[in-house]
């Protein structure tokens, strides 16, 4: 019993000393969910250039996502490719909302559209192409 304690606090010691640190997290383990990626671009009558920012008085696209995972993404107009890129990654996997809102300079709407999506762990980005028309604007 005494040389148990011994090496016990042996161990202890030698761990302390070599800066490693044993942590037991059995009683926690770590979350069953697996994360994705997704990736949300728009256009405007198929079309995706920043020229269409000046004829529709897009000042900035705002993509709401909403699901097991809320985020917002605010991209200038004239100087993203009009898609979110890396920005919607390691989300949750599960069901989303999806809305793309254009606003004009001031803040106001000018177009929204919006699209659910199923995130699935299958391991391959998840791709959605959002449409606007020209009569969608305001």
């Amino acid at each position: 019993m005494r040389r148990a304690i011994l090496s016990t606090l042996a161990l202890g010691l030698f761990t302390l000393g070599t800066g490693c640190l044993i942590i037991d997290d059995s009683a926690h383990p770590a979350p069953s969910y697996e994360l994705v990626d997704l990736r949300v671009e728009w256009n405007i009558a198929g079309l995706r250039s920043p020229d269409l920012c000046s004829d529709y008085s897009v000042d900035r696209w705002i993509v709401e996502v909403r699901g097991p995972e809320s985020r917002d993404v605010v991209l200038d107009c004239r100087l993203y490719s009009w898609s979110t890129e890396n920005d919607l990654t390691l989300l949750p996997a599960g069901s989303y909302s999806v809305r793309v809102r254009a606003l004009d300079g001031y803040g106001l709407e000018r177009a929204i559209q919006g699209a659910s999506v199923d995130l699935l762990p299958n391991g391959a980005l998840t791709q959605m192409m959002v449409d606007f028309y020209g009569a969608d604007f305001h």
